[in-house]
């Protein structure tokens, strides 16, 4: 795969995940931040880290946080097990 492919595909994952945020529909939140507690689980709660993983902006990342959903995901993922 290109550069140009991957940021392409990355470009449209993160057009996706904010959609699916901003949806009314319960079903499509949920599968968003199904995949962002996934990338932030795997980064240890970081949300650089997670952003980078995503190919998205972190400022992007930290527009999100602004969502109740995705804040107790970070939180959460943040707890040392």
């Amino acid at each position: 795969m290109t550069r140009f492919q991957e940021e392409t595909r990355s470009s449209r994952l993160v057009v996706a995940l904010g959609a699916c945020l901003r949806s009314g529909d319960d079903e499509l939140r949920n599968i968003a931040l199904r995949r962002i507690e996934s990338v932030l689980r795997e980064h240890g709660g970081n949300a650089t880290g997670a952003a980078k993983a995503l190919g998205t902006p972190h400022r992007t990342m930290c527009r999100w946080m602004q969502d109740p959903g995705v804040k107790a995901l970070v939180d959460a993922s943040r707890v040392q097990v």
